[in-house]
């Protein structure tokens, strides 16, 4: 693949639930519906799916880095070439590896959230799920961590109103635990409290403050770094806003 500016962290095991079984065969589903070129799934190292109702920041990032390439497939959930050029200054036609996709597929196969996904393929074929991220998972895993929940539905919420969400962090571990980082999806959402390390037996609580950005369903995300095994590890917020 050739020099590209954006980082990503690989996390396989992230996967697609509703592909979990067969992540060829919804790989091939997006690429027939949107047109992909057979040529070009063969020759792509990598795929990389952008919606366009996540994380503003995060998709305006992946969308100004789009370059031609032999190597990499982009598909975009997008209404037109109209759209596209509004939301991106860019024209479509100049790309020969840049597709739409106008039935909301990715949706349908689970192959994009709020934040922009990058697959690295071998001819044609899944290898693993990668997303952005600012940095490399630890390599010094020596402890463990369990939370009281991976995943929080704030149910519907307005627009007009902020939630607040607190995730319990144990360490089950023997050594202490330190975190390294923490990457949030989203703009709208904020750590209120500083937590860099947990000592064995003990816990702490992740408080999150939430704030709507846009109406509808939604889901973020937020990403744990540090010595713990299977880092990063995966948060998720989900609910409607209205």
């Amino acid at each position: 693949m050739k020099k590209k500016n954006y980082s990503i962290i690989l996390c396989g095991g992230l996967f697609l639930a509703s592909c979990m079984s067969n992540n060829d065969k919804c790989l091939q589903k997006l690429f027939d519906e949107v047109g992909v070129k057979k040529s070009q799934i063969h020759n792509a190292t990598h795929l990389v799916t952008i919606l366009g109702n996540g994380c503003k920041g995060c998709i305006h990032k992946a969308l100004s880095e789009i370059h031609n390439s032999t190597d990499t497939i982009y598909i975009i959930a997008c209404k037109s070439k109209k759209t596209f050029n509004l939301i991106t200054n860019k024209n479509i036609d100049d790309y020969s590896n840049v597709y739409l996709d106008t039935k909301s597929i990715l949706v349908e196969l689970d192959m994009a959230k709020n934040t922009p996904r990058v697959y690295l393929l071998n001819n044609g074929k899944y290898v693993s799920h990668s997303f952005y991220g600012n940095e490399s998972p630890s390599k010094e895993a020596n402890t463990t961590i369990t939370f009281n929940t991976n995943e929080i539905d704030l149910g519907k919420i307005s627009r007009t109103e902020k939630a607040k969400i607190k995730f319990t962090i144990w360490n089950t571990g023997k050594n202490i635990v330190r975190i390294s980082h923490i990457d949030l999806s989203c703009e709208c959402l904020n750590i209120e409290n500083e937590i860099t390390e947990i000592n064995p037996g003990d816990s702490t609580c992740l408080n999150i403050i939430f704030h709507p950005d846009d109406i509808g369903k939604f889901q973020r995300e937020i990403l744990l770094y540090g010595n713990f095994d299977s880092s990063p590890k995966l948060l998720t917020i989900t609910g409607e806003c209205f």
